[in-house]
């Protein structure tokens, strides 16, 4: 991370079999959290929590609510 006046921005640091050192820019800092809290919150996107649709709840089989035939 680095600061440059009043904003801070956030770089990944990868180093090779040599020793050579890469730099690749992320974003800036405010950016980053504001999407992760957009994410968190479930604003971008599809919100629904995944495999809650009826019928597939735990502990339930289906529309039907019967077990499957073994």
């Amino acid at each position: 991370m680095r600061q440059r006046g009043k904003k801070y921005y956030v770089y990944k640091i990868e180093k090779d079999s040599k020793g050579n050192v890469k730099e690749i820019y992320i974003g800036s800092l405010d950016k980053i959290i504001e999407t992760y809290l957009k994410l968190k919150a479930g604003v971008l996107g599809d919100s629904s929590p995944k495999g809650l649709e009826p019928g597939l709840e735990p502990g339930t089989f289906g529309s039907t609510g019967v077990p499957p035939s073994l």
